[in-house]
């Protein structure tokens, strides 16, 4: 099994936009995201956490080791 990378919140931000994700409002430092049927709150961070993370990335409908090369083929 692959290891998560170290991500920022504005990595992660660009990740998901380009999967069709889209800005709906900030509240406080917290950005929330959303497709048709899913929704994605990111935090700011310049680097997000290894358990938040992967909470994310299930969020947005990717198992683990999905995101993992979808990150490392961009």
């Amino acid at each position: 099994m692959s290891r998560l990378p170290s991500i920022s919140s504005k990595d992660f931000i660009k990740f998901i936009t380009n999967r069709g994700f889209v800005y709906t409002h900030t509240k406080g430092s917290h950005h929330v995201f959303k497709s048709s049927n899913q929704t994605v709150v990111v935090p700011e961070r310049k680097e997000i956490g290894k358990g938040l993370l992967l909470e994310m990335i299930n969020q947005i409908g990717l198992s683990r080791e999905d995101f993992i090369q979808e990150w490392n083929n961009r």
